[in-house]
Formats: structure tokens, sequence, C-alpha cells
């Protein structure tokens, strides 16, 4: 295997081993067949402050999604004033500015339907 030995002379040398934790290690793992004491755990670590999880690119994004809604929703819900007439309605020229209330004012297209429902 030519190919083999070729890649290990392209790695680095490995580090020296470290006696000391390496029996260590040892002396745990008997204990623990021989059903010796329990050997005492690290306490796991505390939980990072919420400061610290801003930090985050996902909670960047979250923060400028939310700040994206909370502007433009109060412009999404506004009901646009309607500004132009439906497509089948007509205007006459002597109609005044303010909303339709006399029949002649504003006629309706025919659409098929009877007066009276929708």
């Amino acid at each position: 295997m030519t190919g083999d030995d070729d890649i290990r002379a392209m790695l680095p040398n490995p580090p020296p081993p470290a006696p000391r934790a390496r029996e260590a290690a040892m002396a745990e793992a008997l204990a623990r067949f021989d059903d010796g004491p329990a050997p005492a755990r690290k306490p796991p670590p505390a939980a990072a402050p919420w400061w610290k999880n801003l930090q985050r690119p996902q909670a960047g994004l979250l923060a400028a999604a939310a700040l994206v809604v909370a502007v433009s929703l109060p412009f999404a819900l506004r009901a646009p004033a309607p500004l132009a007439p439906d497509a089948g309605e007509q205007i006459h020229p002597g109609a005044t500015a303010g909303a339709p209330s006399a029949a002649s004012d504003v006629d309706a297209a025919p659409t098929g339907t009877p007066p009276g429902t929708l």
C-alpha cells in the first residue's frame, strides 16, 4: 500500500503521548470495571446569559425580521382609499367629488345579476 505511505508522509508528526492522562484514564476505567466508587464528575457548565445568545447570526436574523414586520404591519393593515372608480363604473363629467348618493351620478355597467343581490 504505497498510497497510504504517501498520505502519511504529508501529515504532520503526532504529538508526544501524555503518560499521566493515559494512566489516569486507565485507572478510572479499571475502577469502573471493578465496581469501585464512581469518580466525581464535573458539573455541567452553566447556561449562557441571554445577551451571549444575541451574538449568534440566527438571533440577528430573527431580530431583523421582527423589526421589518413591526414597521411594515401597520402599513399593510391600512385599507387604501379608493382613488379611481371600478372598471365597470362610469362617472359623468358633472358629478361631484363626494360619495355618489344618487343613481344619476354613477351608472353601473350591467353585470348580469339582478339588482338587490350581491
